[in-house]
């Protein structure tokens, strides 16, 4: 953002940030009109121009190009706003200077300012330089065009990586009308998808039902994209990349994730919030994903900013059910997608995928595909008891455990173990037990046949159900069968234990007090009035 241009057409800035209708371009352009008008300053800029400045005001005030730079240890405030000035006048300009010649007028202005203050070095100078937005340092210095030409020629660059060398993964939101029991209805998926760069290859898949995106869905994702698949005629992809990409999303944040993709080989890299262009590849995917599939899909409902025109009180007809929408986004990727014309390659995915496993070889899938698997469960301590463990309120019994505590004699004692719950599927979980002969595994069965193809945040929100609403009829409840206990009978006021009390009573009861009468409390009040 160029600073003296901001300056110049602050009146129109501010006019902007007063106006409650700020997208609308008619409403822009008189206000252009009306504020030149009342000011006199000639603003030859479109509405479009003055949107962009004032986004671009709110975002960053001081017109700095950056985030403020990284204050060290003995770095004041005052060199980090004259670093700012400095960037701003003599380098965010038609003609800027050199870095060099910027650290001496940083040294010079310093030394007339404070002349007993220590200027930075010059290597964190060029470090503070070299964290500034490369797009707006471009914009500023040779105009919105060539900084555009710039950006696209970056993401040609992109593309040029190795085979298997980077792979992007993000998740889209798809909301269609679906066939559930006979009965149409609206529901909401996420979809998650992996990319190869090189060939633009989908490396692997998975659907899942909800609205958030969660950890054990990019899992999925990953396991799916780097294993082999059921048909490598059809999907012959598999391999570990180098790099994966993914947004700031707090899901792919995770420290499961992380340790997935660790113990996989992958780098993970994250890139910045908003910033969707630092994985363009698996955004166009999704482009056309919409057009090609989702657009041609019975009872799709579109995005929010992007509505298909389907009512959402009515449903069209020639519905599908879910295992006929999988069906077809399978067929989808491997039959059209895959086999089409790709015009960033000149070729179908297919035959580049092919033709790069040519080049380096046959690939297969990683050797410790099945540790990595273990890898998307999720790791609970607890303490067993009887063979049962306890997790999320759900009972979980071992047989052969049991056994093996009492042959051991620790079946009174408080032993610790490991639950791994796959939280995609809560009808079974691997224990881990530490015995006298060394670590061993066994596998417990969940005893409420509710958990059995039920996924962990659709037992949370139906618990959460039954404790708003309670169970449904006919429908088996989400809590353990228990023996009620049974309540107890109020004992009887014992009145002479109440007359002992110190100074509560000062005569003794007259009224007897029965199980059924009134409870100690009330007749202490009541006794307390009548002396006063």
């Amino acid at each position: 953002m160029n600073q003296r241009k901001v300056e110049r057409l602050m009146p129109f800035i501010v006019a902007l940030e007063r106006e409650p209708f700020k997208r609308s371009h008619l409403r822009v352009r008189h206000l252009i009109e009306r504020v030149s008008e009342t000011t006199g300053i000639h603003a030859d800029i479109s509405s479009s121009t003055l949107m962009r400045l004032h986004e671009a005001f709110l975002e960053d005030p001081l017109g700095r190009a950056h985030n403020s730079p990284k204050r060290g240890p003995y770095t004041s405030e005052l060199q980090i706003d004259l670093f700012v000035e400095i960037v701003d006048d003599l380098y965010l300009c038609k003609k800027p200077l050199s870095g060099a010649a910027l650290y001496v007028e940083f040294r010079k202005l310093l030394k007339q300012l404070h002349p007993d203050e220590k200027a930075i070095s010059r290597s964190t100078f060029y470090e503070w330089l070299n964290q500034l937005a490369v797009f707006k340092v471009l914009n500023a210095q040779q105009g919105f065009k060539q900084a555009r030409a710039e950006f696209r020629t970056s993401k040609s660059r992109m593309s040029d990586v190795g085979f298997l060398e980077r792979a992007e993964i993000d998740a889209v939101h798809i909301s269609t009308w679906i066939l559930v029991d006979g009965a149409p209805s609206i529901v909401d998926f996420i979809l998650y998808m992996m990319i190869e760069v090189k060939t633009r290859m989908i490396m692997g898949y998975h659907l899942q039902s909800g609205k958030g995106e969660t950890a054990p869905g990019y899992r999925e994702c990953i396991l799916n994209g780097i294993g082999q698949k059921s048909n490598p005629d059809i999907w012959p992809t598999c391999g570990v990349p180098s790099i994966l990409v993914g947004d700031a999303a707090q899901a792919f944040l995770s420290r499961s994730l992380k340790k997935l993709t660790t113990t996989a080989g992958i780098t993970h890299q994250t890139t910045p919030a908003a910033k969707p262009y630092h994985k363009p590849f698996i955004e166009r995917f999704f482009g056309t994903l919409r057009k090609q599939f989702c657009l041609r899909c019975a009872g799709y409902l579109g995005t929010l900013a992007n509505p298909s025109g389907i009512s959402r009180a009515k449903p069209p007809k020639g519905l599908l059910t879910l295992d006929e929408f999988e069906s077809q986004l399978f067929s989808y990727i491997t039959s059209i997608y895959h086999k089409n014309l790709h015009s960033g390659l000149g070729c179908s995915p297919e035959e580049e995928w092919k033709r790069q496993v040519a080049l380096i070889g046959e690939i297969s899938e990683p050797r410790n595909l099945e540790k990595l698997k273990t890898l998307r469960c999720e790791e609970h301590q607890r303490v067993v008891k009887q063979g049962s463990v306890v997790v999320e309120n759900i009972y979980y019994f071992c047989q052969e455990l049991h056994d093996l505590l009492l042959k051991e004699g620790r079946h009174r004692n408080k032993n610790e173990v490991t639950v791994l719950m796959d939280e995609e599927d809560l009808a079974t979980v691997t224990l881990v037990y530490l015995s006298r002969q060394g670590e061993v595994q066994f596998e417990a069965q969940a005893t409420n046949p509710v958990v059995r193809g039920m996924s962990m945040k659709r037992w949370k929100s139906l618990t959460k159900y039954e404790q708003i609403h309670g169970p449904e009829p006919d429908q088996p409840s989400t809590s353990q069968t228990k023996k009620k206990k049974r309540k107890q009978r109020r004992p009887a006021v014992n009145t002479e234990e109440l007359n002992r009390h110190k100074g509560v009573l000062k005569r003794p009861i007259t009224k007897s007090a029965s199980p059924d009468g009134p409870s100690v409390s009330d007749l202490i009040d009541e006794f307390m009035k009548e002396d006063k």
